[in-house]
């Protein structure tokens, strides 16, 4: 086991983090920070990779040329699905595509969480808000 000597101001933070019951110890809230602190780094190592493999492609001349007409294009697909899943979903397609975009800052930020969980989650914040909840019974 390895023991560390934190500087009183980190200290303290891990303590008020254990006392808001955020945390069972400062060994976990310590863990913890750590943990993010890897995520973060292998979060950074797969981007730089990307990135790498984006310098690569453009070196070897596998790369399409940006137009105004390939964003323009786009627009129209997204707009396209947006109003097909109006019809599903009840939504207009500008709710559909603050939707989508919600939804992929939650799986962004959650790289963990499998898409199915975090729909649960937000069905589960709608029915809330719209009072579509029962008790639950024990028993």
């Amino acid at each position: 086991m390895v023991q560390i000597d934190l500087d009183s101001r980190y200290e303290q933070y891990l303590k008020e983090q254990v006392e808001a019951g955020l945390f069972s110890s400062v060994n976990a809230a310590a863990a913890h920070a750590i943990d993010a602190q890897m995520a973060a780094q292998q979060r950074a190592s797969c981007i730089k990779k990307a990135l790498a493999k984006g310098e690569q492609d453009i070196a070897e001349g596998k790369t399409v040329p940006f137009t105004a007409d390939m964003i323009s294009e786009i627009s129209k697909k997204g707009k396209k699905m947006a109003l097909a899943e109006k019809l599903v979903n009840c939504r207009s397609a500008p709710k559909q595509i603050e939707h989508w975009a919600g939804i992929g800052r939650i799986v962004e930020e959650n790289p963990d969480l499998p898409y199915s969980f975090i729909k649960d989650i937000l069905l589960s914040r709608a029915e809330m808000k719209d009072n579509a909840t029962t008790p639950y019974q024990f028993g």
